[in-house]
C-alpha cells in the first residue's frame, strides 16, 4: 500500500491540488493548522464500483473532519460530514449507491477539511447544501446542487477543532497490495469475531461472518497470490448491534489461493480462502 505523507500546505483549488495520479496511492495523511485549511487531492480512480474514502479520527488530535469528491472538471459528484448515525465525527465517502459516487474511472478531486466549510462554485453558489441545513442530519450523503465546477470556500464557523492530523484511507484507487510472506495478523481488539470462510475450497461463492464491539470503519479485500488486491468483498460502516455477512463472488476469478484481508480500527485479519472448480 503507498501513501502520502502532505507536508507543506496542499492548496485548496484544482490548479494547485496535490497530484497523487501518478502513482497507486492509498492513504492519505496531512495538517490542517485553522478551519479554514482544505486539502485537495487530484487522485486517479481506476475502479468506480469499489471507490471509498473515509477519514480517520484520533489520529493524533480529534478532528471533525469532511471529505468532497469532485470530478476531472471540479464538478461536485458527493459530500458527507460524519459517519452514518453520526456515531462519529469521521467522514465517509462509501462505494457508489443510489447513483451518488464515482460513474467511471478516471481523475478526480478528493477533498478534506474540517466541519463548517462549505464548496462554492465559479457563482459563488453552493455546490453541496450546508450541512447547518440537515436540521441536525449530518451524517447524510449528499449530491451536488450546482452543475458549475468548484472556484472557491467558504467557511461559515469554527467547529471542527483544528489544527490536528488527518488520515484518509481510499480503495479503488489502486494499488492494493501487500507481502503475503511478512503479513501478520495484529492484536485483534477485544469483542471482535471473525467466523472462517465457508465453504474452503470453495467453488462459486464463499462467505464468513464478523462482528465488531466498537463502531467503525470496516473493509475486506480480497488478494490473489501475488498480492494484488482483486476484489473488495465489503466496505462500509459497522456497529457493534449488526453481524456482517461478507461474500466473495469467485465467478470472474482463476483457480487458485486467496487470501481475505479483514481491515478496522487499527487491526487488520487475514484468512486464506481456495477458488476449485
Amino acid at each position: 500500500t503507498e501513501f502520502v505523507d502532505s507536508t507543506g500546505d496542499v492548496d485548496s483549488l484544482l490548479a494547485g491540488a496535490q497530484d497523487l495520479t501518478g502513482a497507486a496511492y492509498t492513504e492519505i495523511v496531512g495538517e490542517f493548522s485553522t478551519v479554514s485549511d482544505i486539502d485537495l487531492y487530484k487522485i486517479n480512480i481506476v475502479s468506480a464500483d469499489s471507490f471509498a474514502a473515509t477519514t480517520e479520527i484520533n489520529f493524533g488530535t480529534h478532528l471533525d473532519t469532511e471529505l468532497w469528491l469532485f470530478d476531472s472538471n471540479g464538478l461536485g459528484v458527493y459530500f458527507n460530514d460524519d459517519s452514518p448515525n453520526r456515531a462519529t465525527d469521521m467522514s465517509l465517502l462509501p462505494r457508489p449507491q443510489g447513483g451518488l459516487g464515482p460513474q467511471a474511472p478516471g481523475v478526480y478531486y478528493l477533498g478534506v477539511g474540517v466541519y463548517e466549510l462549505n464548496a462554492l462554485d465559479e457563482d459563488g453558489a453552493e455546490i453541496f447544501e450546508n450541512p447547518r441545513n440537515f436540521n441536525s442530519v449530518w451524517d447524510r450523503l449528499n449530491a451536488p446542487l450546482s452543475n458549475k465546477p468548484l472556484a472557491s470556500w467558504r467557511v461559515f464557523g469554527t467547529g471542527g477543532n483544528p489544527p490536528g492530523t488527518y488520515r484518509v484511507t481510499m480503495t479503488g484507487t489502486g494499488g492494493e497490495f501487500f507481502n503475503i510472506a511478512n503479513e501478520t495478523d495484529t492484536v485483534l481488539p477485544e469483542g471482535f469475531t471473525m467466523e472462517r470462510a465457508y465453504p474452503n475450497p470453495f467453488s462459486g461463492v464463499v462467505s464468513f461472518d464478523f462482528a465488531v464491539a466498537q463502531a467503525q470503519f470496516v473493509r475486506a479485500t480480497v488478494f490473489n497470490a501475488l498480492g494484488q488486491a482483486v476484489q473488495e468483498a465489503y466496505s462500509g460502516f459497522v456497529t457493534p448491534a449488526n453481524q456482517q455477512t461478507v461474500r466473495i463472488d469467485g465467478s470472474g476469478l482463476p483457480n487458485g489461493t486467496y487470501f481475505i484481508r479483514v481491515q478496522g480500527d487499527g487491526f487488520h485479519s487475514t484468512q486464506t480462502v481456495t477458488l476449485q472448480r
